[in-house]
């Protein structure tokens, strides 16, 4: 039987069971040699995953029309520009809940 290896994988970082699960998914993708790109659903943990895991993760999805409104508790958000989000350099990706 001839097995067909996936040009690439996607999966949503909250929906797979969370941070934990993902590392172990990713931990997989890597071992199998196929890149991951991240639903962006659950866009700022995906962003987190990549950040983390940059050798496997390649592209987050980022929803333009929900994603502002998904951010809208926290003071600033991360856009895309030019298509790459530049990472802060504060714990949390320098996310702070607004009061």
């Amino acid at each position: 039987m001839k097995h067909c290896r996936p040009e690439a994988f996607t999966f949503d970082a909250v929906w797979c069971g969370g941070i934990t699960e993902a590392q172990g998914w990713l931990g997989a993708a890597h071992d199998a040699k196929v890149p991951v790109h991240l639903h962006g659903r659950a866009f700022l943990p995906a962003v987190h995953l990549a950040a983390a895991f940059p050798h496997v993760s390649g592209a987050v999805e980022y929803q333009v029309v929900w994603e502002p409104r998904r951010q809208r508790a926290l003071c600033g958000t991360l856009r895309p520009d030019g298509g790459h989000v530049a990472l802060p350099d504060r714990p949390g990706l320098g996310m702070e809940v607004r009061r």
